[in-house]
């Protein structure tokens, strides 16, 4: 789902998808969507990807991820320093993520959520961007043609101050860093 806005009705149940170059499924500027009893196998970076930090009211509900492998997309997509590949990667707890299962990850789930400076969280530079608001939907959804504008909730999100919407019945093995 790529800038979709209110996917309400939309999903991608039942799949299988295997040995991708990039990621397993990636929620970029999509809210209201469904992922459930997918599988994401021997994929490269991220595999279960919210994007942006303004993805909310998501449902990620029974899936597998077995070994993700390290790539070159991101810093934190590499075995090294601080990264490594999630099974899951959270830039929104505004979302629904149930009855999950990550094997072989080197982190299990990793909740990052943006600043309202949008700071590098590894080395503090400032990428430009305002709010709390990652990479292209930024600049998308605070365009009043987007049918959002700079003024609407869905840019003005407070990540670090949101609560978890649901976080239940996750299941993380053989992470090597942490679940």
């Amino acid at each position: 789902f790529h800038l979709a806005g209110d996917a309400s009705g939309s999903y991608l149940r039942g799949n299988g998808i295997h040995h991708s170059n990039n990621r397993c499924i990636v929620l970029h500027g999509v809210f209201n969507a469904e992922l459930e009893g997918n599988v994401c196998v021997d994929n490269r970076g991220h595999n279960l990807y919210l994007e942006d930090g303004i993805e909310v009211g998501n449902a990620v509900v029974g899936n597998l991820v077995v070994n993700p492998r390290s790539s070159a997309t991101i810093c934190t997509d590499k075995i090294g320093a601080e990264g490594g590949a999630a099974g899951i990667w959270i830039t929104n707890p505004n979302n629904t993520f149930t009855d999950n299962a990550v094997v072989g990850a080197a982190f299990g789930a990793w909740f990052t959520f943006p600043t309202v400076d949008d700071s590098h969280p590894f080395t503090g530079e400032k990428r430009g961007q305002l709010g709390g608001v990652f990479g292209a939907s930024a600049a998308y959804f605070r365009d009043p043609l987007s049918g959002y504008g700079p003024a609407h909730w869905v840019v003005q999100q407070e990540q670090t101050r949101t609560p978890v919407a649901a976080f239940h019945r996750n299941t993380f093995k053989d992470s090597a860093r942490m679940g």
